[in-house]
């Protein structure tokens, strides 16, 4: 998932007083980030190129196969013969300076990149500064999920019957940050309604497990281990607090 904090000045700042030359400055770094130029093997050579760090840095760090920002989608992996898009994390409308800064470039699933962050600026809102994660802090942060149900009707459940709570509480504001630049709330909820997804989490338990002559508790220890071992697996990370979720609104009570 993202990481740490990021620390920026707005370049709007710049625009109060010296509104021209901010305008000239933004149309130059905006324009540094082109095809044409970042092919130059003079640049290519002094600063490296997106697609050798995508096979030769990210892929071999992000063994899960899944979009760093939202853990949901999968993203193109060594056997593709494409790359996922490198989203500007402080976008280059706000932040030109960066617009070929590769510490704030960083690829990310097409939901993340372009139907949900696209200009959002992780480091300010109308409030001002906030935390954020940074995508390349040296260690990462793990997050905590945690999921209740308001009634046992799966068959209608809505995003609404859902609560979801984010910690640990140390990084609430990164946390913050992060559920609303990605729209994750609206994302994990709509996840666990879906009939392939939620609904179908929870037939395995009621059907296809118990067609096996096992029970719940069986099916959530195994989920559990997977949830450990490999998080972003079936998402995992997702599924094991949905289905806790059900057995505690009593979904598994007649199946023991």
């Amino acid at each position: 998932m993202c990481r740490a904090r990021a620390e920026s000045g707005a370049y709007a700042d710049i625009t109060v007083l010296y509104k021209d030359l901010a305008d000239q400055l933004g149309i130059f770094f905006k324009g540094l980030y082109s095809q044409a130029l970042l092919d130059l093997a003079a640049l290519r050579a002094k600063i490296g190129d997106i697609d050798g760090h995508y096979h030769q840095a990210f892929l071999p760090a992000n063994k899960s196969g899944k979009c760093p920002f939202c853990g949901i989608h999968d993203i193109k992996g060594p056997h593709h013969t494409t790359r996922e898009a490198y989203d500007h994390y402080l976008p280059k409308a706000l932040y030109p300076f960066n617009s070929i800064n590769f510490r704030n470039l960083a690829p990310a699933c097409h939901e993340c990149n372009s139907s949900y962050k696209l200009s959002k600026d992780p480091s300010h809102n109308n409030a001002g500064r906030r935390k954020a994660f940074y995508p390349y802090a040296p260690v990462g942060q793990t997050i905590e999920l945690q999921l209740a149900l308001q009634h046992a009707d799966i068959a209608n459940l809505e995003p609404a019957n859902i609560t979801l709570q984010f910690g640990p509480v140390a990084i609430n504001e990164e946390i913050v940050t992060w559920k609303e630049v990605y729209g994750i709330e609206e994302r994990y909820k709509a996840k666990i309604c879906g009939e392939n997804d939620g609904k179908a989490w929870l037939t395995q338990v009621l059907d296809e497990w118990t067609e096996l002559g096992r029970n719940p508790a069986d099916f959530l220890k195994a989920v559990a281990l997977s949830a450990r071992s490999r998080p972003y697996s079936d998402c995992a990370f997702l599924k094991k607090p949905f289905l806790d979720a059900c057995e505690n609104v009593g979904l598994f009570e007649s199946q023991e």
